[in-house]
């Protein structure tokens, strides 16, 4: 599912906090992240020119400034390799275990 609005309510609090210069597009599909050739999985919320969120189990999260290769999989057929160099800007933990990821892409990435 792709719907695009300028942001999602889950991931960006007030106007004012919302980094990204550029109107988000909002996902709702597997991602498939990692760095050094491990592979690990999540969910995607949102991306834009500038950035990309998705949501991660804590335990798996990446750390802040880590460069990762971030892949949306669109479906069965279809993944979207939405940056190779993708450096992570926040990881906020939840209460339910997961953590929200943002990441900021390259010049090369979209």
């Amino acid at each position: 599912m792709i719907d695009s609005m300028p942001c999602p309510p889950a991931s960006c609090g007030s106007p004012q906090t919302d980094r990204r210069a550029s109107s988000r597009i909002r996902f709702d599909c597997p991602v498939r992240w990692g760095r050094g050739g491990a592979d690990r999985f999540g969910w995607a919320r949102d991306a834009s020119e500038q950035g990309a969120g998705f949501t991660v189990r804590s335990l798996s999260a990446p750390s802040l400034d880590d460069t990762i290769r971030l892949v949306f999989e669109l479906d069965d057929r279809y993944e979207w390799v939405v940056d190779d160099n993708a450096v992570v800007r926040r990881c906020d933990p939840r209460d339910d275990g997961m953590c929200e990821v943002g990441v900021q892409l390259s010049d090369l990435g979209m």
